[in-house]
């Protein structure tokens, strides 16, 4: 048997990025997966044997729409994956109050709402998997309202994973840097984001969606049993400190 071999999984922000990687490999192990986004899924569905439901991660009737649906289509939901959002720049002394509202609507009210009508389907041994990022325990300038944002997707996974042991539902976040996404491709510096993650790595390298996937995979597989209420970092080890071509690069900078 696949790993996921007809465990009902629940993907949002499926459409594209880390999401559409995360349904894929999904499916590839068996999983009956269920796709919500609100850019239309529908042929990616068809594509993997899955479904597509319309959602906007941000509204409560919507997110509950989509979890009573699967739990109707499907009888349960084993696996969530709460992993839309959206991402924004702006200096503090800049930050629109209404752009950092939706950041903390879609970052991570989203995910409340995911976990709060989700779990209601979720029998024992299920898990639940939070996408969170790197710049909430590395923040860096013009980041405010985005790293405020996936902050408090860690501590809401923290009191998840606390509320629903009891029930045996296993509840923990991924903390990605830089990703090869459509999103980061759309953002106005995201050629230098990308270039700084390839500098900041020990690894010298952008993560890419199919390796955050994987990651995400064996959280929410029973190979990680024993594992609930943590924040793995998935981003080439630049949270270990600093890169050698980091060094390199400053002393090249004081030598010039």
């Amino acid at each position: 048997m696949s790993t996921f071999d007809s465990r009902v999984c629940v993907v949002t922000g499926g459409a594209s990025g880390i999401g559409k990687a995360t349904a894929t490999h999904f499916a590839r192990e068996g999983g009956l997966v269920v796709l919500a986004d609100l850019a239309d899924a529908s042929d990616l569905a068809a594509e993997i044997g899955g479904t597509y439901i319309r959602t906007d991660t941000s509204d409560a009737a919507s997110v509950e729409h989509l979890m009573t649906q699967t739990a109707s289509l499907h009888g349960r939901i084993d696996v969530l994956v709460n992993n839309a959002g959206i991402t924004d720049e702006a200096e503090l002394d800049h930050i629109e109050e209404a752009d950092f509202r939706r950041q903390i609507d879609v970052n991570a009210y989203g995910v409340l709402l995911g976990m709060k009508y989700g779990a209601r389907a979720m029998p024992s041994g299920s898990a639940i998997v939070n996408t969170s990022s790197i710049a909430a325990k590395l923040p860096a300038n013009g980041y405010g309202s985005y790293a405020a944002s996936k902050a408090a997707v860690i501590s809401l996974t923290q009191v998840a994973a606390i509320e629903y042991g009891p029930r045996s539902i296993r509840v923990n976040c991924i903390c990605p840097s830089s990703v090869e996404t459509p999103m980061l491709q759309a953002q106005k510096n995201g050629d230098i984001e990308r270039e700084l993650t390839k500098l900041a790595s020990p690894l010298g390298m952008t993560i890419t969606a199919e390796q955050v996937a994987d990651v995400i995979a064996f959280l929410a597989s029973p190979a990680s049993s024993a594992i609930t209420g943590q924040s793995i970092n998935v981003d080439g080890g630049m949270s270990a400190g600093f890169s050698n071509q980091c060094i390199e690069a400053s002393l090249s900078s004081l030598a010039g």
